[in-house]
């Protein structure tokens, strides 16, 4: 179960702060959440090693009125084992 729903997409048409236009965007602002403060957040992330999915490095922002707030959120993603199966 997730606390917050979203929608992943790409960078292209996303308000963001300089330098954040890499990598896919976690927007929780089109999923549907209760209304607050989840709902101006964004997340991009960009893989650590290109072309691998294993390890990313996060970073969470707030676009409110269409400005954008950078936050001291960094993060990294890792997986606990490889993927066995990839489509």
């Amino acid at each position: 179960m997730t606390e917050w729903r979203d929608e992943v997409i790409a960078p292209e048409g996303v308000s963001m702060p300089r330098g954040f236009d890499r990598g896919l965007v976690i927007d929780y602002s089109r999923g549907a959440n209760p209304r607050g403060i989840v709902q101006w957040l964004k997340d991009p992330r960009v893989a650590l090693e290109p072309g691998s999915a294993d390890a990313l490095l996060g970073v969470s922002y707030l676009v409110i009125a269409g400005r954008c707030l950078e936050t001291p959120t960094h993060f990294t993603l890792e997986r606990e084992a490889r993927l066995a199966y990839v489509p």
